[in-house]
């Protein structure tokens, strides 16, 4: 006899592994979620930010 697979290990597998909700749920899309995509582009728009209010328009200003 087997039990259902509770929320909470679903949580844990997504949190832990990466796993897409989608494709552990309903068996769709990719099985690992790539984040790391989202994070350099939450970085970089952080930056030019930080950029932007200090002051610094041009490339070579803030590359020394």
């Amino acid at each position: 006899m087997t039990r259902p697979i509770t929320e909470r290990v679903i949580s844990q597998l997504i949190a832990e592994y990466n796993i897409n909700e989608d494709y552990l749920r309903h068996g769709t899309g990719e099985m690992f979620v790539n984040h790391r995509a989202d994070i350099v582009a939450e970085l970089a728009a952080k930056l030019q930010q930080t950029l932007h209010q200090s002051g610094c328009t041009k490339h070579d200003e803030y590359r020394r």
